[in-house]
């Protein structure tokens, strides 16, 4: 028989787990944000170049919470231990969060398979021994497909390399 109070102690773990995950990459994207607004006005308002760099600093923010500075900086976990708390306190708010990601995970799987139906569905022509699907809809090319990939163009981009 099987155990259900052990798989909703696993599920409130993986709630609290990606939920504090969330929050410190939102917390410190606000920070990171403020900082690199300061810096784009007192120190690099001329230089384009270095304007645009500081946005390079957000790509470390979705790896945060694997960064050792989270769990080993004695700081930055006093620092951030009301949203640890919080979130094991309230695990309504972790529950809401998983339904969340559950839902943008169906409807992102269904829109594919809409785009899958209407792929399938297009007129093909073959350029340079490729198949490729050619439709009149107004899309910038795109492929479509994990195991059998298709390449979709539009009728215009199509007709304008001569396609058969």
């Amino acid at each position: 028989m099987t155990d259900w109070s052990l798989l909703g102690r696993i599920l409130d773990f993986c709630g609290v787990y990606f939920t504090i995950q969330l929050v410190r990459c939102a917390f410190f994207s606000f920070l990171l944000m403020g900082l690199v607004m300061l810096l784009r006005k007192m120190f690099f308002s001329k230089g384009t170049f270095f304007r645009g760099m500081l946005w390079a600093l957000f790509l470390i923010i979705p790896f945060l919470g694997k960064l050792k500075v989270f769990y080993e900086n004695e700081a930055v976990v006093r620092a951030t231990w009301w949203i640890t708390a919080g979130t094991m306190s309230c695990l309504w708010i972790d529950r809401i969060y998983i339904a969340g990601i559950l839902g943008a995970f169906i409807c992102i799987f269904g829109k594919r398979l809409r785009l899958l139906r209407t792929v399938a569905g297009m007129e093909t022509a073959v350029f340079e021994n490729v198949r490729i699907c050619v439709t009149d809809m107004n899309v910038t090319p795109f492929t479509v497909g994990l195991f059998r990939p298709k390449i979709v163009l539009p009728k215009v981009m199509a007709e304008g390399y001569g396609m058969n």
